[in-house]
This record gives structure tokens, C-alpha cells and sequence, in this order.
């Protein structure tokens, strides 16, 4: 057996934990104009190496959707959500 199904099988409990949803999602609801990184047929899942850069990435986004309704009023919750490779 190589090394890293030995990790998968110890950690494959920890891939339904909360969170999951969020990443799914992310594929799942799409724009359809796309964005930086996809087309319209597909979503993306941003990922960051820290939190600030996580925020300014959500903070980008969101401003150009609130000013494309033309209304900038809001108030949104985040969560971080930390990933783990293998």
C-alpha cells in the first residue's frame, strides 16, 4: 500500500464534517458569465493560503456583485474554513 491511502483511510471520517457543503456548493451554483477562473458551465472553489487573503478575494467579489445591483447596503457572515491535502 502506498503511504497515502494509509493517510486516506485513517482520515476519510474527517471528509463529512462541516464545510463540505460549502465546498460542493461552490461547483454546484454557477455564474453564468463565469469567472476569473471557469466558464459559465462550471464553478470554482476559491482557496487562500491565509485569511486576509481569503477577505480580500470575498470582499472583491461581493462589491462587484452588490454594484451590479447597484446597491451596497448589506451585511453578510463568513466562515473560515480551513482545508487539509493529502
Amino acid at each position: 500500500l502506498d503511504r497515502r491511502e494509509l493517510v486516506f483511510a485513517r482520515r476519510a471520517h474527517d471528509l463529512k464534517v462541516y464545510g463540505e457543503s460549502h465546498i460542493n456548493a461552490a461547483f454546484t451554483y454557477t455564474r453564468p458569465t463565469g469567472n476569473r477562473f471557469n466558464s459559465g458551465e462550471r464553478g470554482a472553489w476559491y482557496a487562500a493560503d491565509d485569511v486576509v487573503t481569503a477577505t480580500a478575494e470575498v470582499g472583491f467579489h461581493r462589491t462587484r456583485e452588490l454594484a451590479f445591483i447597484g446597491i451596497f447596503d448589506d451585511e453578510a457572515h463568513y466562515v473560515e474554513l480551513l482545508a487539509d491535502f493529502i
